[in-house]
C-alpha cells in the first residue's frame, strides 16, 4: 500500500490520493509546521483510553522519526528522474491550502538531501562510487538520452559513508560509465592512401550528377520556352497574323540577349524555326524573320542551313522584301498592314536593335528598310558559303535579275554616296552580293545568261564607278573591280563583252592618274588604298588584254584622239623603268608590283601590231627589250612567292598558272622584237 506523501514524477499525471486518517495528518502537521502548536484534547476520551501500549509506543516512533525523503522513495519502474528545480525555501506558501480535506498535499522537496540511516525501503547501491562496476548489458533503445555531464554530478548525491547512493547519483555515475566505455578505444580512420582515390571519385561523381541534373532540368525549361514561340509563329498559311508577329517580336527580343541565342544554335532550334519561309506574304513578318537570320548567321557560320533554307524558300522571301525599299516604320503605320500602336512600337524598338548589331560594318545606316535587310541577309550567306566552300547557294535567276536590275541605278549621283545616302547602302550590299555570288555563277547557273544578260550592266556600271573623282573612290570601286575580274578570269567570251573603247579609255586614264597618286606623298592608309585600287585596275585590263584581241583592238582605235590613253601609260612606264630594281621600304616594293604590272600589260597590248609599233616608237632604242627585262624580272619576284606558298593537298599552287602565262607571254614578246 503506498504512502500519501508519495510525490509523482513531474511527467506523470497525480493519481487521486485518497483520504487519510485523521493519524497521519497529525503526523504530517507535526512535521512541517516549524513551531508546532499545543495538541487539542480528544473529544472522544473513550477511544484513547483503549489503545493499547504498543499504538502509544508506535506514535512516539513517528514523531520523533524524520519520514524519508521523496528522492529515496520507490518510484515507478516508466519514470524518469529530472534534477530538483530550486526552490527558494522548503516553507509551502501560507495562502495555499494544506488541509486533507482539498484533496491536496504538500510537496517537501529539501534543497539537500540529509544523510539517512540505513532502511529496509531504500535502494542497494555499491560501497562506493569509485568502485562502481559498469552497468550490465541492455538492449539499446531507439530513444536514447544524452549522456551527462561531470557538471551535471552534485557528489552530496553520494552518502559521506559510501555506502549508499540516490538515484540520482546512480544514474550519473552510470551514465559516465557507459560513455567511458564507449570512448575508451577510439575510432580509427581508414588510410588515405587506401580510399582516397575511390571517395573522390563517388564525390566528384555525386556533384557531376547533381550539375548534369540541373543542367538537364534548365535545358529542358529552354526548350519548352522556345517551343511555345515556335507554337505561337506557326505556319504563315495556318497562323494568326497577329499571333504570329507577336511571337517574332517576342523570340526576336530573347534573341538579344547571347546566352539565348547560344542556347538556340546549340539546340539546333533554327531549323525549326526557318520553316515554310516561301509562304509568306506579310512583311512585317518577314521582315522579322529575316532579322532573326541575321541574328542567327551574326554568331557563326551555319553553311549547314543554307541547303534547307533553299528548301523552305528564303529566295522567294527575300525577293519579296527587295520589292519594299520603303521604310519599316512607314510599313506598320499603314492602315492595310493593321497594326495597333503597341505592336507598331515594339517594331520600332527592335529596328533600333538592328541598327546597333555589329555587322554592318563601316556602313553605319540609319534606316534599315526591308530591301536593305534582304540585301544584308543575301551579302552575308553568300560570303559564309563561299569561305566555308560549300556549294550550296541561294540565288535564282529572279534573285540575280533583281540585284542587277539595282547595278542600273548607279548611274544617280546619291547611289555613290557612301555612307550617308540609304541608296548608295543598298547599291554597295548588291554589288557585295554579287561580286561574292560571281565566283561560283558560271559553275551554278548558264553562263550564256550572264553573259547576254549581266556583264553589259556591269560594263556600264565600271564605267560610271570609274568616271567619279579620285578622291571618292572607296569601297563601291573595289567590288565593281573586283566583280568584273571574276567573271572576265580566263573567259573570252566574257573579255569581249568590254571591248568598249570608252571603257579603254577611262581604264587607261584611271590608271595614269592612279600612278601619278602613288608618286606623291601619302598617308599610310591612304597609300594603301590607292594601290589597292591600282592593282586591280590593273588584274582586271590585264585579263581583259590577254584573252580578247578585241579588247586590243578596241584600244587602238582611240588613236588620236584625246582620250588615248596608252601613250600617258607607256610614258609612265619610262620615268619608273630605273626605279624598278631599287627598292628600299615596304612602300617602294608594293610600287614595284604596280610598275611590274604595268610592264606585264603593255606586254599584252604589244601583242597587236599596231599597238606594238607605237609602244617601239616610244623607247630610246625602238624596241620592246626594255619590256620584256621588266616582265623578266617580274616573273623572278613572282616565282620567289611561288615557293613561299604552299602547295594545296592535290600539289597544286594557284599561283603556278600565273607564272606560266607571263611566261609564253615573254616568248611571243621575244619572237616579235628579234
Amino acid at each position: 500500500k503506498g504512502d500519501v506523501f508519495d510525490v509523482p514524477s513531474s511527467g506523470d499525471e497525480a493519481e487521486p490520493t485518497p483520504k487519510p486518517v485523521h493519524k497521519i495528518r497529525q503526523a504530517a502537521i507535526t512535521r512541517i509546521d516549524p513551531k508546532p502548536k499545543p495538541k487539542p484534547k480528544p473529544k472522544h476520551t473513550e477511544k484513547a483510553s483503549t489503545d493499547t501500549a504498543e499504538d502509544l509506543g508506535s506514535r512516539k516512533r513517528m514523531k520523533m522519526t524524520p519520514e524519508p525523503e521523496p528522492l529515496l522513495k520507490r518510484l515507478p519502474a516508466n519514470a524518469v528522474i529530472r534534477p530538483p528545480k530550486p526552490r527558494p525555501s522548503v516553507f509551502p506558501r501560507k495562502n495555499r491550502q494544506t488541509s486533507p480535506a482539498s484533496g491536496q498535499f504538500i510537496k517537501v522537496v529539501p534543497s539537500r538531501p540529509k544523510p539517512m540511516p540505513p532502511s529496509p525501503k531504500r535502494l542497494e547501491v555499491p560501497s562506493t562510487p569509485k568502485k562502481l562496476s559498469p552497468a550490465p548489458p541492455r538492449e539499446l533503445s531507439t530513444l536514447s538520452t544524452p549522456s551527462p555531464h561531470l557538471s551535471d554530478i552534485d557528489m552530496m548525491d553520494v552518502d559521506p559513508t559510501g555506502n549508499t547512493i540516490s538515484p540520482r547519483g546512480m544514474k550519473l555515475w552510470q551514465g559516465l560509465l557507459e560513455r567511458g566505455r564507449r570512448g575508451s578505444i577510439p575510432t580509427l580512420k581508414p588510410l588515405a592512401s587506401f580510399h582516397e582515390e575511390e571517395d573522390e571519385d563517388s564525390t566528384i561523381g555525386a556533384v557531376r550528377n547533381v550539375h548534369e541534373l540541373r543542367k538537364a532540368g534548365a535545358n529542358n525549361r529552354f526548350l519548352d520556352e522556345v517551343q511555345d514561340y515556335l507554337d505561337r509563329i506557326g505556319r504563315p498559311d495556318s497562323t494568326k497574323l497577329s499571333m504570329r508577329r507577336s511571337g517574332l517580336l517576342d523570340l526576336a527580343s530573347k534573341m538579344k540577349d547571347k546566352e539565348f541565342a547560344g542556347k538556340f544554335r546549340a539546340n539546333g532550334m533554327e531549323m525549326k524555326l526557318f520553316m515554310h519561309l516561301g509562304l509568306e506574304q506579310d512583311v512585317v513578318s518577314g521582315y522579322l524573320m529575316v532579322s532573326l537570320l541575321i541574328t542567327t548567321l551574326m554568331d557563326g557560320s551555319i553553311p549547314h542551313v543554307i541547303a534547307q533554307l533553299r528548301r523552305q524558300g528564303i529566295t522567294r522571301l527575300l525577293i519579296r522584301l527587295l520589292d519594299c525599299p520603303s521604310s519599316i516604320a512607314a510599313v506598320t503605320r499603314d492602315r492595310k498592314t493593321n497594326m495597333s500602336k503597341v505592336a507598331q512600337s515594339l517594331v520600332a524598338e527592335h529596328h533600333d536593335y538592328l541598327l546597333k548589331i555589329p555587322v554592318w560594318d563601316e556602313l553605319q545606316p540609319q534606316l534599315i528598310s526591308p530591301r536593305t535587310l534582304a540585301l544584308k541577309c543575301i551579302e552575308r550567306m553568300v560570303r559564309q558559303t563561299r569561305e566555308a566552300g560549300n556549294a550550296s547557294d541561294i540565288f535564282s535567276k529572279e534573285l540575280t535579275t533583281n540585284l542587277f536590275g539595282l547595278l542600273q541605278s548607279g548611274s544617280q549621283l546619291e547611289w555613290w554616296n557612301l555612307p550617308k545616302d540609304r541608296q548608295a547602302i543598298d547599291f554597295y550590299l548588291a554589288l557585295s552580293a554579287l561580286e561574292s555570288h560571281s565566283i561560283t555563277a558560271r559553275t551554278v547557273h548558264d553562263e550564256s545568261i550572264w553573259i547576254s544578260d549581266y556583264l553589259p550592266i556591269i560594263a556600264d556600271t565600271l564605267v560610271i564607278a570609274l568616271s567619279r573623282p579620285l578622291d571618292t573612290f572607296g569601297q563601291q570601286q573595289a567590288l565593281i573591280l573586283r566583280l568584273t575580274l571574276n567573271v572576265t578570269n580566263n573567259n573570252p567570251k566574257a573579255s569581249d563583252v568590254f571591248a568598249r573603247p570608252a571603257l579603254m579609255s577611262v581604264i587607261g586614264r584611271t590608271l595614269v592618274a592612279k600612278f601619278q597618286q602613288i608618286s606623291r606623298f601619302l598617308t599610310e592608309d591612304d597609300f594603301t588604298v590607292v594601290i589597292e585600287h591600282l592593282v586591280l585596275c590593273l588584274g582586271m585590263m590585264i585579263n581583259l588584254a590577254d584573252r580578247s584581241s578585241a579588247v586590243r583592238e578596241s584600244l587602238q582605235s582611240l588613236e588620236g584622239d584625246v582620250s588615248d590613253p596608252l601613250d600617258s601609260m607607256v610614258q609612265t612606264f619610262l620615268e619608273n623603268q630605273e626605279r624598278m630594281s631599287m627598292a628600299e621600304s615596304v612602300e617602294e616594293s608594293q610600287k614595284n608590283v604596280a610598275f611590274g604590272y604595268l610592264s606585264v600589260l603593255l606586254g599584252y597590248f604589244s601583242l597587236d601590231p599596231a599597238i606594238e609599233k607605237r609602244i617601239k616608237e616610244k623607247q630610246a632604242r625602238k624596241t620592246l627589250r626594255p619590256i620584256v627585262a621588266s616582265i623578266k624580272e617580274f616573273i623572278g619576284h613572282h616565282k620567289t612567292v611561288d615557293d613561299l606558298i604552299a602547295a594545296d593537298e592535290d600539289g597544286h599552287n594557284p599561283q603556278a598558272g600565273l607564272t606560266e602565262r607571263l611566261e609564253s607571254l615573254v616568248s611571243k614578246l621575244e619572237s616579235l622584237s628579234f
